[in-house]
This record gives structure tokens, sequence and C-alpha cells, in this order.
């Protein structure tokens, strides 16, 4: 999902510090030739293979088992004894697998006891010290730690990886200095060719990365990954890799390495972590992240880097008491571990905790006095909760304690960019990638933005909100922005009540990589546009259209909300309340799926108001955020209704004094949150009780109702334990055939049921669904189609819905029955007349007439669809119009239908644009409605050839020919076919003769001779010129 840079800088060469080699460093001496002294030990026992591959391959039962084997086979007389499996004696490489299990699972008496009588007080065996060393990283404060290390490392003076574990303490407390004189003479052993071992190529590689030089850490691991055949090695580059490139965004490739240390280790803590950190910044999956991470603790609960993600999890959720508890367990074990004490800040900052944050930067400074990084990794926290003003301060505070942190200086430019300030943006980018040139994002962000795209676009200002846009694309969203923007900032200030501080600025990029980049610094990302505050940016309509009115009024909406709650706003309620914004200033532009939210009512899954955050954070699909997005738009519109929309604006400002939603609601609304979520779902019962009409079986919703398990039974699973008749039975067994995949046993025994007459309960209308359904999906067309007249048929409408009209309708209009259709259509809007099934049927309906008003009359075409224009808009083309009309307004993604009702007003005002129509007022209407569909057009496609032609020929028609030239010069040069230039300057030359300039007149008489013969040659005839 990332690149690495492509920049142009001066490699930083490494510097040797050579003349450290004879220099004691904190008691160790510097120049340590080494081969691999701790590899070589003697043959390992059949027993410590056993345990090796059980630890290597994450198989921890495995392990255990076989620990108790061996102990009761070494004591088999006395069990008791050979129960306390810590106390028993092991040798090095039993007891270093033991310890390791036993670190991770918070058991440290036992790892430390098991692990002492290989540490001794003047010897010690390495990999004992590494392991114990690992034990107290995850249980001791980093003062004790240090006090281990440094006693270690007296003992064993040439062991590298020890070494870089003193040299990660000594930056983690403070001391850079020391620790880049201990760790940069591993380089020098590199270059002298004594280091061949994988764990030693592994410990320079890392202490490289610590010091600075990520490049040459790469190609040291490179050599490592050449040259490793076994799998443990293996594992540990990749492991170390995937590090590397998480520290670096890199994304795309610590993933690929994560996977190939899971695909040895599945159960590996670190990898699974490293996993869960990028299912959430790149991807932003944080149900796959959490389900991850709850895996992790449950195997290893002491893992600490999990248990700290785990509570930046809960940040994410707003649920700050999940935070502070999985804070509570993490500190309790370790409390001055970084990463906790990091997360510690964030929570305070979130939960407007002084004394927290307090205790937070007492910590941070007692670890390391010149560390930034709690402010930095707080900033990263807030910008997630969009409180930007807060960023911008954490960051330059961070800055102060530590000028270095690179990752500080990438963010603040970041930081400023969302303010708009793009030359302090610039230079704090630029010193950032000056100081670390292989951060994924920062040269991204040089790369694409200030050294390429930025310079190709244009700022345009505006009273009310600046634009800028890339020159190539500046006429078009010059004309149509530009001023929406300005009158969309006027009509939210009076909404409102203030207007928003400056700078305001949009930014519309061509490309989504640009978009993307400007937004998160890597090339890829979903969204149309996002909201800062203070700055938008969005994707361009220009190549790929989109309603793009609705986008950016919805995040211009964001920007009094944020501004004003200082970012504190709930994203439910803003996402809400700009969704609803939008809806008022423009009833075309709302977004629902009525259906879906139906169906979420029904079976009792609406968000609470208390916990609407995690609909968001808890999304286990794309589905599920529109689900949340259209729950929370029909939340506000209940309050709305309830309470009054300024009641509900007032409900998302007063959020900046830092209160709980929860308060907020009961001090603004003056009711609790239960009750409101309980009016809630009684009001939303009655806005769709229309679907009660709309029958539909689901399997798995069935399967739940009747409370079934996967083995056949006897009596009801239900309180009463009344026996179950035979059709009950075997509606039963049909369905567990169902959810076995087998469509064919589920289908004779549904058959059955749909014939027997109504027991207790009337199984038919279900088993006719499923029938019905087991068709559609095996291709059988006709048996489908009666099934679905079975349903509609049934007495009362009870087996009626919108699934089985939409089968007529197509199974009529395939048959060539325009009024058999129609019926269908009618019935499908009679349950539901906006649902999304609905209007498909009706865009189709549309289309099919459309045809006898289109096309000359007399060709098969129209004679066919004069019998869909007779059964849909029996009235005629004017009722046709209508009903296209409110069609294209019901949906503000649809693109077809504004055209084709653009091509209808058209068809009924060029006969009359130049003469006098027999009968104004329809003509008005009709011009009217010309007008109405270029407006549709150009808010889905603002460069389109149609939105031009289309509104080019409403002002001709209005009898303005002198304001439709330019417009029809615009739509030629739009023209993407010498036909459709041919078309634009045609009619233009008609409308100059109505009384334009000679010389535009002129103009455009020539432009369509010409481009009437480019059409003419390139389709081998004479285009139709309209009118």
């Amino acid at each position: 999902m990332s690149t690495m840079p492509a920049r142009s800088v001066p490699h930083r060469c490494r510097q040797t510090l050579s003349n450290l080699a004879l220099l004691t460093v904190l008691g160790l001496t510097a120049g340590v030739g080494i081969g691999a002294p701790f590899l070589a030990h003697a043959q390992q026992s059949a027993t410590e293979r056993e345990l090796a591959a059980h630890s290597l391959h994450g198989n921890r039962q495995g392990a255990m088992q076989l620990a108790v084997e061996t102990a009761r086979a070494r004591h088999p007389k006395n069990p008791e004894l050979a129960a306390k499996l810590e106390t028993l004696p092991w040798s090095v490489a039993e007891a270093v697998e033991l310890a390791q299990w036993w670190t991770t699972e918070g058991k440290f008496g036992a790892a430390r006891a098991v692990l002492a009588p290989h540490v001794g007080t003047k010897t010690a065996d390495p990999r004992a010290a590494l392991a114990l060393v690992e034990v107290e990283r995850l249980s001791a404060d980093a003062p004790t730690r240090l006090k281990l290390l440094m006693k270690l490392g007296q003992f064993l003076p040439k062991h590298l990886p020890l070494r870089l574990q003193l040299g990660q303490a000594l930056y983690e407390t403070g001391k850079a200095i020391e620790a880049r004189k201990l760790l940069d003479p591993l380089a020098d052993l590199y270059q002298e060719g004594s280091v061949t071992a994988t764990p030693d190529l592994v410990a320079v590689a890392r202490s490289l990365a610590l010091n600075g030089y990520f490049k040459d850490a790469l190609a040291v691991l490179a050599k490592a990954e050449d040259g490793a055949e076994e799998p443990a090695d293996q594992l540990a580059i990749q492991l170390e890799l995937g590090q590397l490139y998480l520290q670096k965004y890199n994304y795309r490739d610590a993933d690929s390495a994560m996977r190939k240390v899971l695909q040895i280790n599945p159960h590996h803590p670190l990898a699974r972590t490293a996993m869960a950190r990028i299912d959430v910044a790149s991807d932003g999956d944080l149900a796959k992240a959490r389900e991850r991470l709850d895996a992790v603790l449950r195997d290893h609960p002491a893992w600490l880097p999990a248990r700290a993600l785990r509570a930046e999890i809960a940040l994410h959720d707003e649920d700050v008491e999940q935070a502070k508890a999985q804070l509570g367990i993490g500190t309790a074990q370790r409390a001055d571990f970084p990463d906790l004490v990091y997360v510690q800040g964030a929570i305070a900052k979130i939960a407007e905790d002084p004394a927290l944050w307090t205790q937070a930067v007492q910590a941070a400074t007692r670890l390391n006095p010149n560390d930034g990084n709690l402010y930095l990794q707080t900033a990263v926290y807030l910008e997630m909760a969009h409180r930007y003003r807060e960023v911008r301060e954490l960051l330059q505070e961070a800055l102060k304690r530590d000028g270095d942190l690179w990752q500080a200086h990438a963010a603040l430019g970041v930081a400023w960019a969302r303010v708009a300030d793009d030359a302090k943006a610039k230079k704090a980018l630029e010193l950032a990638f000056g100081g670390d040139p292989y951060d994924v994002r920062t040269a991204n962000q040089l790369t694409i933005l200030y050294d390429d795209v930025l310079k190709s676009m244009h700022l345009l200002s505006g009273p009310n909100v600046d634009l800028r846009v890339h020159k190539k694309e500046r006429k078009v969203l010059e004309r149509s922005a530009l001023p929406f923007l300005q009158s969309s900032v006027d009509q939210l200030t009076t909404a409102y009540g203030f207007a928003p501080k400056k700078p305001l600025l949009v930014e519309i990029f061509p490309q989504v990589q640009q978009f993307a980049v400007r937004t998160v610094g890597l090339p890829q990302m979903g969204a149309h546009a996002v909201c800062f505050g203070h700055l938008i940016t969005s994707r361009s309509p220009v190549a790929e259209p989109f309603n793009w009115k609705l986008v950016l009024f919805h995040e211009l909406s964001h920007v009094y909300h944020i501004q004003a709650s200082d970012g504190r706003v709930p994203r439910w309620l803003t996402e809400g309340l700009a969704m609803m914004e939008t809806a008022w200033a423009n009833p075309r532009w709302r977004q629902a799926n009525d259906r879906r939210a139906w169906d979420r009512l029904q079976s009792g899954s609406l968000a609470k108001l208390a916990k609407f955050n995690l609909a968001f954070s808890q999304a286990r699909s794309m589905q599920d955020i529109l689900d949340a997005y259209d729950q929370s738009m029909r939340e506000v519109q209940f309050l709305a209704e309830r309470f009054g929309r300024d009641k509900v604006r007032k409900l998302a400002l007063a959020h900046g004094g830092g209160k709980t939603t929860q308060v907020l609601i009961a001090e603004v609304l003056g009711q609790p949150a239960e009750l409101l979520d309980a009016q809630f779902a009684t009001w939303l019962g009655q806005q769709l009780a229309h679907y009660a009409k709309d029958f539909r079986t689901d399997v798995s919703q069935l399967w739940a109702q009747q409370r079934l398990k996967d083995e056949p039974e006897t009596a009801a699973e239900g309180s009463d334990k009344r026996p179950v008749s035979a059709t009950t039975q075997a509606l039963h067994a049909a369905l567990r055939a169902l959810q076995a995949g087998s469509g064919a046993a589920a289908g004779v025994l549904l058959a059955k049921i749909a014939k027997e007459p109504p027991g207790e309960v009337d199984w038919r209308p279900h088993a006719s669904y499923l029938l019905m359904d087991l068709a559609v999906r095996a291709g059988h067309k006709q048996e489908a189609l009666a099934h679905a007249k079975t349903l509609v048929d049934m007495p009362n409408g009870r087996g009626d819905g919108l699934v089985q009209r939409s089968l007529l309708f197509f199974g009529a209009q395939g048959a060539g029955n325009a009024a058999e259709a129609v019926k269908h259509l009618r019935a499908a809007q009679a349950i539901a007349p906006l649902d999304r099934t609905t209007l498909e049927l009706a865009r189709a309906s549309a289309q099919a007439a459309a045809a006898a008003v289109l096309r000359p009359s007399g060709q098969p075409a129209a004679v066919k669809a004069a019998a869909w224009l007779s059964a849909l808009a029996p009235a005629g083309e004017a009722q046709l119009r209508d009903f296209t009309k409110l069609l294209a307004d019901s949906d503000p993604y649809d693109e077809a239908t504004p055209r084709l009702f653009g091509q209808l007003a058209w068809a009924a005002v060029a006969p009359n644009v130049q003469r006098s129509p027999k009968d104004a007022v329809a003509h008005v209407h009709a011009v009217a409605h010309l007008r109405h569909a270029a407006e549709l057009v150009e808010e889905r496609a603002p460069a389109d050839f149609m939105a031009a032609l289309l509104e080019a020929r409403a002002n001709w028609a209005s009898g303005n020919s002198k304001s439709a030239l330019p417009v029809y010069r615009l739509a030629a040069e739009r023209a993407g076919t010498a036909t459709e230039r041919a078309q634009a300057w045609c009619e233009a030359a008609k409308a100059a003769s109505d009384g334009g300039d000679p010389a535009e007149r002129a103009e455009a008489d020539r432009q369509c001779a010409a481009n009437q013969g480019q059409a003419g040659a390139q389709t081998g005839d004479e285009p139709a010129i309209s009118p």
C-alpha cells in the first residue's frame, strides 16, 4: 500500500567510530571480536529439540505437556516434586523454553526460578541471560532492567544480542550518547566480516536502525536472509524486517514480513500484535485488530505491547473505561513500560483528566527526561479524535524535548497542513525527511504533493472559503464548485449562528493518489472527501464523477462541528448531523437504506446512544459502516423532529466544554439517553411500518428465531416445551440442509411443506420464498417466477414483497408484457415507494417508456415502447417527465436517470424553441424540467458534455439565446466526439439566429459544418442534429 521514497537525498554515510574500538563503555569492551560463542553448546537432547520445535511453531500445549511428561519421567517416585516444574533442574535449553512461555503468561516468578541456576552471580549462560532480560523487560522497571543488563554485560562482553539489549535500554532511559557509542562498533565488526550467525546479524541490523541507519539495517538483513536456511533463522529475520518497515509506515512490506513469521509460528505474539497495528493504521479495520489482540492476550496475557495496543483500540472506540482497564492491567505488571505510559497520556487527554496527564508526564520524565514520544503519541491519538489544535501544541512540546524526533517533525508538518499553512508544513516535512528519508508518509507528501501536484494547483479566493484546484480543472471547478462553496457556507453560517474561523480551504485533487497522500500520507483511501476543521480535501468529480455537491456540503457541515467543539463531537453525531444538513439543504441529497434499517430494528441490533461510536469502530464490514451512517442520520432526524434542529446543533457544539455525550444529552435535550433509545425505536418503527408488508425469509434469521441447534429435535426448544409438529420438524430439517449447503435436500422438504395445509403455524410462505430463492440461485427462471406468483397471490398479501415483485416485473418485461410489468411496479410502490428495489423497477420502466418519445415514430423500438408509455404514463409525455423527475430526485448517485430526464424535457421543448408554443404553460413547465435536469447532471458530473448542453438548451428555450451561446461553446469544448461537437455547434448556430451576434453566428455555422463533416466521416453518414 506504500512506496519507499524516491526523493533524491545524499546518502547518510555511517560514522564507524572506529576510534572507540579500545574504549570501555559502561564496563563493556567496545572491540568484541566475535563469532557466535552463544551457539557453541553441546548436542541437543531429544527433549530439548522437541521443546524447541514446539516453541518455534507456537505450540504451547505440546511444550507444556512434554515438560510435564519429562518431569514425571525424571522423578517417578516424587509426583509432588515433579508437579513443581519451576523448581526442577533443567538444562539451559529446556529452562529457556519454559521461561519464554511463562514470561508471556505473566508467570514471572516461575520464569526467574527456572533460569536462576543458569544465571549465576559471576557467570551466565547467554541464552538464559537473554531470557531473563525479557522477563525483566515485561515485569521490572527500567532502572532494574538496566542494572541487570550492566551486570550481564560484564559476564558476557562479546555477546552481540545482549549488547543490543543494553543499547536499547540506554536509549529508553535517555542515555542516547552512551547507547550510540555502545552500538556503533557492531557495524565495524560486520564490515570486517566477523559477524555471520543469524542472531548476530539481526543484532547488527537493529543496532544500525536504532542509530538511524535504516538503509544499512536493511542491507544487513538482506544478507542474513540470503543465508538463512533454518526456520528459526528465517523467523528472526522476517520479524526484524517487519518491525523496521512498520516503523517507517511501510505497511505493505511489514505485512508481507509478518505473514512469513506467522506461517512458521501462527501464535507469535509480536507478529500478531504487529499485524493488529497494520489493521488499524493501514486498513482502518478496528474489528480485525481487536480480534487479533484479544486472541494474543488470551494466549499471552503478559505481552504488554498487545495490552497497550488494546487500550488504543478502546480509545478508538471512545470507550475510556475499557482503555483505563487495559492500562490498569498493564501498569500493574510494569508501571513504566513506554507504550503504556504513552497510552496513559492519550487517555488522560481524551478523558479530560489533568491529574492522569500529570502522572503520565512524570512517568515519562522519570523514564527519559529527553523523550518527546509521550507528546508525539498522544498527539497521534488526538488527531484521530479531530482535536487538531491540541495536536500542534503537543508536537511542539515533543520537539522541545527532542529536536531529533523526526516523526514529530513529520507529524507537525501534517498538522500545519491541516490548517492550510503549507509554508510551515513543508518546512517541517523537509526537516523530517532530512533526518529520516525512509519514512514513507513523509516521502510521499514531499514527492507527490509539494514537489509535484501542489505546484500545478491554483488558489481561487472566495469571500467565505478558498478553493485550490489543479490548473487543468480550474475552468470547470471555478465555474461550479467555487460559487457553490460560498453559498453553502452562507447557508450553514445562518443555521449555526457563527461563521467558521479562517483559514478555510477546500482542495480538490485530480488523482485519488494525490488526494489520499494529502489526507493520510499514503496513496490509497476509500473516502470521497475528508474535513479537518480548516481544510477539506476531496477527490475530483471531473475524472470520476460523483455527487460532489452533496459530499462538499456534508464536509462543510463538519467544519462547524469540529471548530466549535474543538474536535470533541462524537462521530455518530457529527456524521448524522452532516447527513441531515445535506438533506435539509436539498431533499434530493438524502441517503438512506430503509429496508436494512427495518431489518436492524426487527432484529434488535440498533446502536444505543451511550455506545453509538462502537457501531463505527467495531464494524466488521463496509456494510456495517454504512449501517452506522444510516442510523446516525435517522437518529439526528428523530432528535430534530422531537426537539428541533437548533437543539441538535447545540448538542454537537456543546461538546467543546469536554463533557460526555450522555451528560450533554441530558442537559441539552432534557432526557436521558436510555429513554431516547426507546423513543427512537418506536419512531423508527412508525417511519418504516410499511415494510411489514414486504415479506421475505432469511435462513439465518429463521434459524435464530426457531432457536435451532445442529442436532434434530423431537421437542421444541422454546420455554413451553410443547411437541414439535411434523411440518415444523420438516422446516427445521430443511433449514439444517440449507445451512449445510444441501439445496437439493432442502428443496424436497420445502416443496412438501409448501403443499401442506396450514397447521398451528403456516410455514407455506416461508417454504415458497425459500424455494423461490433456491430457484434463483440455480438459474431456474420459470420455477422462480412460479414461486413468486404463488407468494403474491396469497390471501391478504401475506406473501407479497419487493423481491417477489422484482422477479415478476423482469419476467414480464422479458416476455414483452409492459402492462403486467407496470402492475408489479405499482405493487412494489404500494409497499415501499422509495426502496432501492422499487426505484430499480421504476428506472427500468422509465427507460423502456422513454423510447416512445425519443425514437422516431414508426421505428420498432418506438412501437414497442408505446405499450410501456401507455401503461406507465397514460396521460402522456408530460406525465412521463414528471415520473422521471421524481425518480431522478430520489437517488443522489443515479447518473443515468437525470440524463434521461433531460432528454425527455428537450424533446418537449425543442419543437417550440424557435416558435410560439401552443401551450405556453406546458412549455414553461418543460423548460423548468430542462433546467432542473441540467442541475442534476452537473451536480454529479460538473465537466460533463451533457451538463453544459442541457444548460445551454435551457437558456435558449427561456428566450435568452445570448447567454446560451457561451454555454454551447463550453459544451463543444467538453465534447468527446465529433458528433457531440456538431450537436453543440449546430444548436448554437440556431440559437444565434434568434438574435445573437452575427460574428458568433458565423463561427457557430462554420464549426457546425466542420464537425458535421468529421462526424459523417467517422460514422459513414450524416448525423442528425436537433432540433
